[in-house]
């Protein structure tokens, strides 16, 4: 039997494996449903797969490599983020491609064929991950490259590849990562002509499945969200004022976006006593309540904004307020009334 049919019977038998973080709400630990009540972590989202699949004639190789071997991707040119040939994937979640071999014969580390897959991962403000990596089916191999403000033109860290019949998880990326827009891209190698995947791809926040969303960076001013700005205390409101619920929303690229659908505003949830030396730290507004549940949008700052008109009796307790946003994700903050 030949090498070459030897290896194509490893390609045939080659195996894969397959696949919100949450943190306990302290400050309203005295709630009446504090026996349930958990919020998910200020989230690490993503957007759907893109792919670019270019169609060109497969590279020669100089040399044999192992499947999926890094020095394949040499020839490989990660296409620009505004290519026009980016479409959406089979699978906005998975990726979902299944196009067979289209390198023709039965030549196995001969020629190449390349294709791109796109998701932008939005790192929240005051989030770090414990961990970030990728995993999937993929046949030959694949090479993950992070694209942000460190690193504008991409890195390719070297546990991001994968390689057929080998564990098809990258190692932590974590590191590369940076706050706001994350570019993910990854080339997927086909490097013999019995079969070419790449599906089950899945995006990781330690074990967490980092799922498609807004990005999110917390409330605004005047409300201090302590989950995304670490050094703040949590804001103490005058009781009877009116409280400024704001906040943006951005796609996981990082542009902001109206989603046409507004917000909507959650029922408070009183939570435990202050303490006798709160005091108020927030100025008093006194603008007229929002009538009804959905936040407004203010096209000048790109924000939705939310008046909730409280009561003198609210006084002397912590409150957990939140919006519900179109995709159905919940955002919580706590503040104080005095």
């Amino acid at each position: 039997m030949s090498t070459r049919t030897n290896l194509r019977q490893t390609k045939r038998c080659a195996t894969a494996l397959t696949a919100g973080t949450g943190m306990a709400l302290g400050m309203i630990a005295g709630l009446a449903d504090a026996a349930s009540a958990t919020t998910p972590a200020p989230g690490i989202t993503r957007t759907a797969w893109q792919i670019d699949d270019h169609p060109a004639a497969p590279f020669a190789l100089p040399g044999s490599y192992p499947h999926g071997d890094v020095a394949e991707y040499a020839f490989a040119t990660v296409p620009a983020a505004n290519d026009p040939a980016w479409a959406p994937a089979t699978d906005p979640d998975t990726i979902g491609y299944h196009p067979g071999s289209r390198l023709g014969g039965d030549a196995c580390q001969v020629t190449a064929d390349y294709s791109y897959f796109q998701s932008y991962v939005y790192l929240p403000v005051g989030v770090t991950p414990s961990a970030f990596s990728l995993q999937m089916s993929v046949d030959d191999g694949a090479r993950v490259t992070i694209f942000n403000a460190a690193y504008p033109g991409g890195v390719t860290p070297g546990a991001g590849y994968i390689y057929l019949g080998a564990d098809q998880l990258t190692g932590d990326l974590a590191s590369y990562l940076r706050t706001g827009s994350n570019r993910v891209v990854i080339t997927q190698v086909d490097d013999c002509a019995v079969d070419s995947y790449l599906d089950g791809a899945t995006v990781l926040a330690g074990t967490d499945t980092v799922a498609r969303g807004y990005g999110w960076d917390g409330f605004l001013q005047p409300i201090n969200d302590t989950a995304h700005h670490t050094g703040e205390a949590s804001s103490i409101f005058k009781g009877g004022s009116t409280v400024p619920v704001k906040f943006q929303l951005r796609n996981a690229d990082g542009t902001l976006v109206d989603p046409g659908t507004a917000p909507q505003f959650l029922q408070p949830v009183k939570g435990s006593a202050l303490g006798a030396s709160a005091t108020v730290d927030e100025t008093s507004y006194s603008d007229p309540g929002t009538a009804g549940a959905a936040f407004k949008y203010d096209s000048t700052t790109a924000q939705w904004i939310y008046n909730w008109k409280t009561a003198k009796g609210d006084a002397g307790y912590w409150y957990r307020i939140g919006v519900q946003l179109p995709d159905g994700s919940k955002q919580y903050v706590s503040i104080g009334l005095k």
